[in-house]
């Protein structure tokens, strides 16, 4: 019993020690062992997490793709259970929050590299594919971002109605349309260039401006109209 409770009292300093630091330091110098032991500090109290931390970091390879598992996946991992995997899953979820809610309220996007990034945070963590359409005012403004739908890791369809519908429901001029390919190539198919320009031409007839289409990848954010696939024609 003696030899037990002083392991628990050891972990504790060992606790108070690594908070101490993140507290004094940020993340910025911390190995990603020791910010994902960080991490489940507070998803799994008295246990030293350290040798869950590398047991998830050896399974998915990186700090990221620790946060982007799926849940049931995460627990795969021993150690880890279905509250620590919904812990872990929400944290990389809460990234893309926090990303999106920052940049609210600055106005008018001033290049293509900052409408990519702020359209990344979209889709961090998916793992099928998605289409999302970000609504803007007359002065290139962010109005609003909404997910169209949801496919699986490789097909996706809307309906041009659809998208009408969601960009005169908040009073948008403009729109860009964003979409993912988990795990594949930054590669624009010819079917999604053909169905960019078709949209545009439908929605140019209310007034509305399509002003690019991105494709996210893991790895990459390519512009169809950065590409030459695709030029926006003012309405």
């Amino acid at each position: 019993m003696k030899i037990e409770v002083n392991a628990v009292l050891d972990n504790s300093g060992h606790r108070e020690r690594v908070k101490k630091r993140f507290q004094e330091e940020g993340l910025a110098h911390f190995h990603p062992v020791h910010a994902l032991e960080l991490l489940l500090f507070y998803a799994i109290p008295r246990k030293d997490t350290k040798p869950i931390a590398r047991k998830l970091l050896d399974y998915f390879g990186s700090f990221y793709g620790v946060l982007d598992a799926p849940p049931e996946a995460l627990q795969r991992v021993e150690g880890v259970g279905a509250n620590t995997a919904q812990y872990i899953r929400m944290m990389g979820q809460l990234v893309g929050y926090y990303m999106r809610d920052r940049a609210q309220g600055k106005g008018a996007f001033k290049s293509s590299g900052e409408i990519g990034r702020y359209i990344s945070n979209f889709f961090i963590g998916a793992r099928t594919e998605m289409l999302y359409l970000l609504s803007l005012d007359a002065k290139g403004a962010r109005i609003s971002e909404h997910k169209l739908c949801e496919g699986t890791v490789s097909f996706l369809t809307v309906s041009p109605r659809k998208i009408a519908e969601e960009i005169l429901a908040v009073g948008g001029q403009s729109v860009i349309l964003a979409h993912n390919h988990p795990g594949g190539i930054p590669r624009f198919s010819d079917a999604d260039v053909v169905a960019t320009k078709r949209l545009a031409q439908w929605l140019s007839e209310m007034h509305i401006t399509l002003l690019d289409h991105y494709l996210i990848t893991e790895e990459d954010c390519i512009s169809m109209a950065e590409l030459g696939l695709y030029r926006c024609e003012e309405v």
